[in-house]
């Protein structure tokens, strides 16, 4: 089933269709997301709304969805997949707002249920070897390439990057009884990449070599 995540009416027909087709559904991971490169000066208001619409309403959709058809059943994983740029802003501001909401949502679904058998986490993946991500790291995204030295102020590119199976093996645990016990949670996978913030003059010494993988 193929829908758009930033269109109002698509929830309701993923989850009709996917219970139509396998009975019920168990595990949502709400992966869907879009990402630019525009500074904040440069940002448009229908621009703005797009990625918002795609990035923090959709999923939030998707997860009103999942509870209304998970909590008769009692039983749930709900896995959102936003970004490190949700906690250390390197983005747009519309992208920064999105991820940082979808962290702070997965918090809320926590409580709300508390002391039932289901579940809401969230994965905050950093930089990930993927097609878009090397992109990015062209100055090929939408934006270009000038936030890219923004980024690098808090992303260390000497780091390696993760692989795509990387963020699915942290996908793998909140959805299955290995993090039964794990909820309200953001799990940052980036091998480390922003523990801490890079260099990026002389003042403090030499700055480090800007890698050329692809950037988050």
């Amino acid at each position: 089933m193929v829908a758009d995540s930033a269109d109002p009416d698509a929830p309701p027909w993923v989850f009709k269709e996917a219970t139509a087709a396998f009975g019920q559904v168990g595990i949502m991971v709400s992966n869907a997301g879009a990402d630019e490169m525009y500074a904040i000066e440069k940002t448009t208001s229908e621009q703005s709304g797009e990625i918002i619409q795609i990035n923090l309403a959709g999923p939030s959709r998707y997860r009103r969805e999942a509870n209304n058809h998970m909590m008769p059943r009692n039983e749930g994983r709900i896995v959102n997949v936003p970004s490190v740029n949700g906690t250390k802003p390197n983005r747009s501001v519309a992208c920064t707002t999105g991820k940082g909401g979808i962290n702070a949502t997965a918090l809320d679904i926590a409580i709300r249920l508390s002391g039932t058998k289901m579940r809401g986490n969230a994965i905050a993946p950093g930089v990930t070897d993927t097609d878009a991500a090397r992109g990015r790291a062209a100055g090929e995204q939408e934006g270009g390439g000038e936030m890219l030295e923004i980024s690098d102020k808090c992303t260390d590119t000497t780091v390696p990057s993760t692989e795509p199976i990387d963020q699915a093996h942290a996908a793998l645990y909140f959805a299955s009884d290995k993090g039964r016990a794990v909820t309200g949670q953001v799990i940052q996978v980036d091998n480390g990449q922003l523990l801490r913030h890079r260099p990026s003059s002389t003042r403090n010494g030499p700055a480090l070599p800007r890698a050329a993988g692809p950037f988050p």
